[in-house]
């Protein structure tokens, strides 16, 4: 296991893996089959997560699967994101991400904002920028396409080398960003997500 920064450690250990109701942890079974099938055979196991300006959503979903494969010693893991269109990655994802024990190494504008998150001292950084689904960073075939918005997989009913779609759709808090409840909504958000990942990582047998 790697050695998580001692903030995010505490944290994992509050995530309410027991508020999780019914319907979404059937929603859930269908990513802890799939990476269950890919442990068992000792393949590589590649997850997508999708939403339509990869800005919010599934980048919370990129960053907490990669933290918590490591967390439970998942093997032979790799978490990505991507969007139906490229945009931005939500400052609010990063400040909230921040609050939760990951440090922010460098934050360089190109063509747009790319951030390099680090959790540990002994794994290589996260990179997060908003890019297109299918886009040079992310896996070609053999990776499942995880919907994390319902407009996402309305536009994208097929994913091109996928070996499965799972839609898990979450609200999203960017309704928040003009208001006073912005950080408490993206906090919100986040740990949700954060406990959604932890009940799938820790429910697979390795």
């Amino acid at each position: 296991m790697s050695l998580l920064f001692s903030e995010i450690e505490n944290k994992i250990t509050e995530f309410k893996v027991n508020k999780i109701i019914s319907s979404r942890k059937r929603i859930l079974v269908g990513i802890i089959n799939y990476v269950q099938t890919k442990i068992d055979l000792k393949k590589d196991i590649n997850l997508n997560f999708i939403c339509t300006h990869n800005s919010r959503r599934s980048h919370y979903s990129q960053i907490w699967a990669h933290v918590l494969a490591e967390y439970f010693k998942i093997k032979k893991f790799k978490s990505f994101s991507g969007g139906t269109i490229s945009t931005e990655v939500s400052e609010n994802v990063i400040n909230s991400l921040i609050k939760c024990g990951f440090r922010l190494n460098s934050k360089v504008k190109k063509k747009q904002t790319i951030y390099k998150l680090s959790f540990s001292n002994d794994t290589s950084e996260i990179l997060c920028f908003s890019k297109k689904f299918n886009d040079k960073f992310n896996p070609k075939n053999n990776f499942a396409a995880i919907m994390t918005c319902s407009s996402a997989e309305k536009n994208c009913p097929f994913i091109s080398g996928s070996d499965k779609i799972i839609s898990i759709p979450y609200d999203d808090p960017k309704k928040f960003d003009d208001s006073r409840y912005v950080d408490q909504e993206y906090m919100k958000t986040n740990l949700i997500i954060a406990s959604e990942m932890y009940y799938v990582f820790s429910s697979l047998k390795v």
